[in-house]
């Protein structure tokens, strides 16, 4: 199968197997009414289990193809024939998911607090939550001048050679920081589209991803 195939393939079934757990929760928990005949699911910040689904589906392979290229069979190349080339892609790849994973557990975690301590009951302040970082945990992966993402851009591809707009799609360039906030934005923008679907937030996300009103996140 070509690499696109493989990412979504979910040979093992782990991913089925979650989507199933998800399921299972949303059943027990989210769904029907208390004894009281009061609804279980809240009237805000909340879907059901399919909606969260495909928000966490769309995470995958659209993901790498937006970041990477538009088909990953297209950029991938064999270590043993442009090993920097290779190194540089795949530690990019890895900071691209350690930059969307900070953003949606820095969500997750600002939502459980907002919501156990009752500081929040419309969903304008629960979206809020998405980006909010005042530990500078998304800044130290993501910021297009000081984050992981930057250094790794002159430490892994240029110092070693590399051709950044040969190896990251339409993000790429000769200029680091550039390159960098393109990259940025591109997670930022998909992070917003998932958890606005799963969650409902109805938030902007053309203007999250980089405070412009430009369609960069349709």
């Amino acid at each position: 199968m070509t690499v696109d195939e493989c990412v979504v393939a979910d040979r093992r079934g782990k991913v089925a197997r979650s989507f199933e757990k998800l399921g299972k929760i949303d059943a027990a928990i989210c769904a029907g009414t208390d004894s009281s005949g009061t609804a279980n699911r809240p009237f805000f910040g909340t879907t059901d289990g399919p909606q969260v689904a495909r928000a966490v589906s769309s995470l995958g392979l659209a993901f790498y193809q937006d970041t990477l290229g538009s088909t990953l069979e297209s950029v991938i190349v064999s270590r043993s024939l442009e090993p920097e080339g290779s190194r540089c892609r795949l530690r990019i790849a890895g900071d691209l998911k350690r930059c969307l994973d900070t953003i949606l557990k820095t969500f997750t975690g600002c939502k459980k607090v907002a919501l156990r301590t009752e500081v929040v009951d419309t969903i304008e302040e629960l979206a809020l939550c998405l980006g909010d970082d005042p530990s500078g945990k998304i800044a130290k992966v993501c910021d297009p001048i000081v984050g992981r993402i930057r250094r790794d851009l002159s430490g892994y591809c240029l110092d070693e050679g590399v051709d950044l707009t040969a190896v990251l799609g339409h993000c790429g360039g000769a200029d680091p920081a550039t390159v960098a906030t393109c990259l940025n934005q591109t997670v930022r923008c998909h992070g917003c589209r998932a958890f606005d679907l799963a969650d409902a937030l109805f938030t902007d996300c053309d203007f999250f991803d980089d405070g412009l009103a430009n369609l960069s996140c349709p």
